[in-house]
């Protein structure tokens, strides 16, 4: 019996999430033997250099008037959620709990959707908003009513990635998706490039595992996994998207328990849950679709 097209486009996208996962346990292992910023230059340079020689034919399009300086400026955004989030996984703060803190940005989009744009959000993500934070807060508690600097890093990211995603709805339409995403990786590499020149001191040489993990983060972890990414979103239905992507922390955080034996507390795994709890009842919408379909 054939797959049909919804469902092949559902499969790859479990596919993505499992690389996205992978790719946190690639960038830790990169980080042995290289500074964190760095890192993501190399990282994002090389994944934009393939990339943007993969869309090379529709790279005039990114020059059309008022385009490109949008386009920087979310690069830029992106950039510092980035660079935020390597400071939090350079921290040492356990895969699953970094990844599960990250992923509240897309629970922040409605309200940041408010406060930037004054768009107003269904009454599910205000819902979620509360349980979130309370999962935050049982993280939090571990280190008696304070934050872990990698947790602080992690939602700083959050907050920033959610800039991101409400920015790029409103200021990137109708440019092509593989250009539009090869250019803020370059903006992301270039950036970097410049905080690793201002506030790090470069190691001589690299060891060749180094250099794996490296080639890993930049060709698997990114350039493929956003190239099947563009795919899969070009082929599902958009509530389906949100919602299958809700996977990757609950991935990020069995690749810590196989690969580093990290086992969290009740009190992590409290905290983790209420925040998976919160994304699920933000995307509501979207599991209602996937389940009940017509």
């Amino acid at each position: 019996m054939p797959i049909s097209q919804a469902t092949r486009a559902d499969l790859l996208l479990v596919l993505v999430t499992l690389i996205a996962a992978a790719g946190w346990l690639f960038s830790r292992e990169s980080l042995l033997g290289m500074p964190p910023m760095l890192f993501m230059a190399a990282r994002f340079l090389i994944a934009a250099a393939l990339l943007l020689y993969l869309g090379r034919a529709a790279l005039a399009q990114l020059f059309e008037p008022g385009r490109l300086l949008r386009v920087l400026a979310l690069g830029v955004v992106m950039a510092l959620a980035l660079l935020s989030w390597i400071l939090g996984l350079n921290s040492g703060t356990p895969l699953g709990e970094g990844a599960f803190i990250t992923s509240m940005g897309v629970i922040l989009v409605p309200l940041m959707s408010w406060l930037v744009l004054r768009e107003r959000a269904v009454p599910a993500v205000w819902f979620s908003m509360p349980v979130a934070a309370l999962g935050l807060g049982f993280l939090s508690l571990q280190h008696g009513f304070s934050i872990h600097p990698g947790q602080g890093w992690f939602f700083s990211s959050a907050v920033l990635f959610s800039l991101h995603y409400t920015l790029i709805g409103r200021f990137a339409s109708r440019i092509p998706t593989l250009i539009l995403t090869a250019s803020q990786l370059l903006m992301v590499g270039l950036v970097s490039l410049l905080a690793s020149l201002l506030f790090e001191t470069w190691p001589h040489s690299l060891h060749g595992v180094t250099l794996g993990w490296l080639l890993a983060s930049a060709l698997l972890a990114t350039s493929l996994r956003f190239s099947l990414q563009t795919r899969a979103q070009g082929m599902a239905d958009p509530s389906h998207v949100a919602v299958i992507m809700v996977l990757e922390p609950v991935w990020v955080a069995i690749v810590g328990w196989l690969w580093y034996g990290e086992v969290m507390s009740l009190q992590q795994l409290t905290g983790c849950g209420l925040i998976l709890v919160a994304m699920l009842i933000a995307r509501w919408q979207g599991i209602r679709g996937l389940f009940f379909r017509a």
